[in-house]
């Protein structure tokens, strides 16, 4: 059986020889080789390190949350944020749109008449342990974010076959539905996770549990959305002319 590899190698061999490529041969025991060694060593260390790093820095780069998605709850942060949408010229008319008086909203808004109410929902949620929006308590079970629905409907269930029907934090003035099991919604107008609440759980639980739950809201504006907290006067304005849930839906909407 013929066997190829020597002969190949042998053929290499001499046409390595032919080439006449002279060889190299280092000498570790020659005292003036070992300070070259010592930096190319350092060299190679430092380079390792730095692609290390950037490595590790790029496969962190955005937050994740431990089903590898963005997290669900929006909390206080230190980046700079876009121009908020929710201007008084925008916020007025979408108060007009609803049908408010507006002489009597301006009047209102204009003076932060309900500062302090906002800031109240705001230490009474710090309370109740939330720091980020949106945040609900379904009776005293502290949901936190923007879950699916079916997140909701799992705590929801074991609520109200416990029969639970009081929360800690249920007696708040914006209330919406007539069940017996309170959902207190901790929210921010500005926050985009709200905002997805709003338009997907939120929704789909006020369907489905129509008569057997209702919804507490309170206000936690958060301190990097400039037009959180106006946009929480606005709807406390509105409140006083009955208004709180319609102009809730539309800065939601509008946005």
């Amino acid at each position: 059986m013929l066997r190829k590899a020597p002969i190949k190698k042998a053929a290499e061999q001499e046409k390595f020889q032919e080439l006449n490529v002279p060889s190299f041969k280092f000498d570790f025991s020659n005292k003036n080789f070992t300070p070259i060694l010592v930096v190319l060593l350092i060299a190679g260390s430092f380079f390792l390190g730095s692609f290390y790093t950037k490595a590790q820095y790029l496969e962190s780069g955005a937050p994740k949350s431990a089903a590898g998605t963005q997290p669900a709850a929006e909390q206080p942060q230190d980046q700079q944020q876009p121009a908020s949408a929710l201007t008084p010229d925008a916020i007025k008319s979408w108060a007009k749109e609803i049908g408010l008086n507006m002489n009597d909203f301006n009047s209102c808004y204009d003076s932060n008449k309900y500062e302090k109410q906002i800031n109240d929902d705001l230490e009474t949620g710090k309370t109740a342990g939330v720091n980020g929006t949106p945040s609900v308590l379904v009776g005293d079970v502290l949901v936190v974010g923007a879950q699916p629905f079916e997140e909701f409907k799992k705590t929801i269930d074991a609520e109200l076959a416990k029969g639970t029907s009081s929360s800690k934090q249920d007696n708040g003035r914006l209330i919406s539905g007539n069940g017996a099991l309170p959902l207190v919604i901790f929210s921010d107008f500005e926050c985009p996770f709200c905002k997805s609440f709003y338009e997907g759980s939120y929704a789909q639980i006020k369907k489905e549990y129509n008569g057997k739950i209702k919804f507490v809201f309170r206000h936690f504006p958060l301190e990097f959305h400039a037009g959180a907290k106006p946009a929480a006067l606005a709807s406390e304005c509105a409140n006083d002319q009955g208004k709180f849930w319609e102009m809730h839906d539309k800065i939601f909407q509008s946005q």
